[in-house]
């Protein structure tokens, strides 16, 4: 009834102690029209929980010394810099925190929608400082997907590929690959 009345088509839950699930269970529906029950297996788009597997993938490539934290973010953007104020530059730390100052917000397509979205390097280099970093705490979406193209750049891995070799198979995850939403 809960989910219901917050307009909540279904969830799956698990519990994990140490390397172990100890419950797991799923409630509503995977398809709302065709009631189908969502399983422990009912696929989810992981929209923004996945940030913490991207901030992962930075601070890998950081451990391996392929970048600094506190490096200013454009020099390893090639073409697709952000614009930045002069005397701040924007660091890692800064968009991995929401600190960045930059504009948020960005044209988005539907996820189900026939026209494609921008390209990451566009994106970035369309993000614009409001106020200089560290001055106010901003969530920012665009600034997460600008550490993606980051981390595919500096790894020389496609963003998603490198996801599941650095990060998710190690965890145990065998998707072989990136599940694409899709009506079906």
């Amino acid at each position: 009834k809960t989910l219901s009345a917050h307009g909540i088509p279904s969830m799956s839950i698990a519990l994990v102690r140490g390397d172990s699930i100890v419950w797991k269970a799923a409630f509503g529906y995977a398809n709302m029209r065709t009631r189908t029950p969502a399983t422990t297996e009912t696929i989810y788009s992981t929209g923004s929980s996945f940030k913490s597997v991207t901030a992962t993938a930075i601070m890998q490539l950081a451990e391996q010394g392929k970048l600094k934290l506190d490096d200013p973010i454009n020099q390893y953007l090639g073409d697709a810099k952000v614009q930045e104020q002069p005397d701040k530059p924007v660091t890692f730390t800064h968009i991995l925190s929401h600190w960045s100052g930059l504009k948020s917000g960005a044209e988005t397509q539907p996820i189900w929608g026939r026209k494609l979205p921008k390209t990451m390097e566009a994106f970035t280099s369309a993000l614009t400082p409001v106020r200089a970093p560290e001055a106010k705490w901003e969530y920012n979406n665009f600034a997460y997907g600008t550490a993606g193209l980051l981390a595919q750049k500096i790894s020389g891995t496609e963003y998603e590929q490198y996801m599941l070799d650095n990060v998710l198979k190690p965890l145990g995850v065998t998707t072989p690959h990136p599940v694409y939403p899709s009506p079906d």
